[in-house]
């Protein structure tokens, strides 16, 4: 059981090192449009990429701190004062990743309007 808690975080971060390897294609590329090409790049791109790395890693965490809650619950033996943080835990977590979702929906939503008006 110890061998997945402790590969399951690795897991879940391979999601963030795809986004991150995803955002240095992009980075290349962006360099080649301003080297090889007259097209600058476009900063738009550029903190798009930047957004869904940050949201790789905030997926990370939130799974890192599902698991660690519930490692804590399971372990807690009864004692009500851990189940208590536990849930505390889970709840603020959910919470956190609610709020960057719509977060990340508000900020793309005023991306696209932008590059409508540019």
């Amino acid at each position: 059981m110890k061998k997945y808690l402790l590969l399951a975080p690795l897991f879940f971060g391979l999601s963030a090192t795809a986004k991150a390897s995803s955002f240095f294609d992009r980075i290349r590329t962006i360099g080649e449009k301003a080297y090889g090409q007259s097209i600058p790049p476009s900063p738009l791109e550029v903190i798009e990429a930047i957004v869904v790395i940050l949201l790789g890693f905030v997926g990370t965490i939130f799974v890192v701190l599902i698991i660690y809650s519930g490692v804590k619950w399971m372990s807690s033996l009864g004692n009500e004062k851990k189940i208590t943080e536990a849930k505390d835990t889970v709840r603020s977590a959910t919470i956190g990743l609610i709020i960057v979702v719509l977060s990340y929906a508000i900020s793309a939503t005023v991306m696209t309007w932008l590059e409508g008006a540019v």
